[in-house]
């Protein structure tokens, strides 16, 4: 049951941090194209929500990432995670290892919903 708990609190923090990662839109749409965003991402199962991290967040301290702008008119923003090559290598794998866990946890979970 603890175990269970505590996949469940990761799970969460991963979509919250998801949910407000990156955005962008017209100073009228924000809030609501920011909703929409958490939204989607609430509904991501546990192993895209890992992908989308390992990518999308950490990122390599040594490798340049470009500043990604949207038109004139809008608000935009992004986070990102940068640590050398082997912290960012280590999460992604242990965030990788606690996904295969939790879905042997779960030995009726469809392989296509595990993902």
């Amino acid at each position: 049951m603890g175990r269970n708990l505590l996949l469940q609190q990761i799970e969460r923090l991963l979509v919250l941090s998801l949910s407000h990662q990156a955005g962008g839109a017209p100073p009228a749409d924000f809030k609501e194209r920011q909703q929409k965003q958490a939204d989607t991402i609430n509904k991501t199962m546990l192993g895209h929500l890992v992908d989308r991290y390992g990518t999308e967040v950490l990122q390599d301290a040594g490798v340049e990432v470009p500043e990604e702008e949207g038109p004139a008119d809008w608000v935009t923003f992004s986070f990102r995670i940068s640590a050398d090559a082997k912290f960012v290598e280590a999460m992604r794998r242990d965030m990788k290892l606690m996904t295969d866990q939790r879905n042997g946890a779960y030995p009726w979970l469809p392989a296509k919903m595990a993902a």
